[in-house]
């Protein structure tokens, strides 16, 4: 029994000795689950936990979303360099990011918001923080995906969407209206998409 136990133990030792840790290997990439993601084509190093991009109007750049699963933050990618420029740490973060010309529009899950930047000379500048309800309100909120046509900003909102309308077009400080959407949803949805007949929204990624 005794000698079984040891050899049991010379094995499992000798396993994990051999066992590789998920992460870079070469030029492979080890997952947790035992599976292997292989590269293809050009690649660029990001955080962990890129949700979604938007590519800026003239392909030069594109902003990546990041959720939150270390830190919330905005990476901005120079497309012909091949490599991230710039990052922007956040509060929280979820799902919505769109390029309108220069200003790109950010949901802020959690904190309620949407962030707003202006891109200029490949740098993205804070511009104002529109501010849906208080953050982080128990059972209620997390801004997540968002589309934008014209003058008006969607955003899906837990469990409806809601819109924003410029009402004012003043480059310094543009000024929003909220309307409710009577769309409801049974569960949060997390995508939406504006056209000329009304909204449509998704649940999925």
């Amino acid at each position: 029994m005794r000698t079984t136990s040891l050899v049991l133990l010379q094995l499992f030792l000798a396993f994990s000795l051999n066992a590789q840790a998920p992460g870079q290997q070469g030029d492979r990439v080890l997952l947790p689950n035992g599976w292997w993601l292989s590269p293809a084509g050009e690649q660029v190093r990001l955080g962990d936990f890129p949700t979604n991009a938007a590519l800026s109007e003239d392909g030069s750049f594109l902003a990546v979303l990041h959720s939150g699963q270390s830190k919330a933050q905005v990476m901005l990618v120079d497309m012909k360099e091949k490599k991230v420029t710039q990052s922007i740490r956040l509060k929280d973060a979820w799902q919505g990011i769109a390029f309108q010309g220069s200003t790109l529009f950010v949901s802020g899950g959690y904190q309620n918001c949407v962030y707003t930047f202006t891109l200029d000379h490949g740098t993205l500048s804070s511009k104002d923080t529109i501010r849906l309800i208080d953050p982080k309100t128990k059972k209620v909120g997390n801004a997540a995906g968002l589309d934008l046509h014209e003058n008006t900003l969607a955003i899906v909102f837990r469990g409806t969407v809601l819109f924003a309308t410029m009402i004012s077009k003043r480059k310094s400080k543009p000024s929003y209206g909220w309307t409710a959407c009577p769309i409801r949803a049974r569960s949060m949805p997390r995508v939406c998409s504006l056209s000329r007949s009304g909204p449509r929204k998704g649940r999925g990624f």
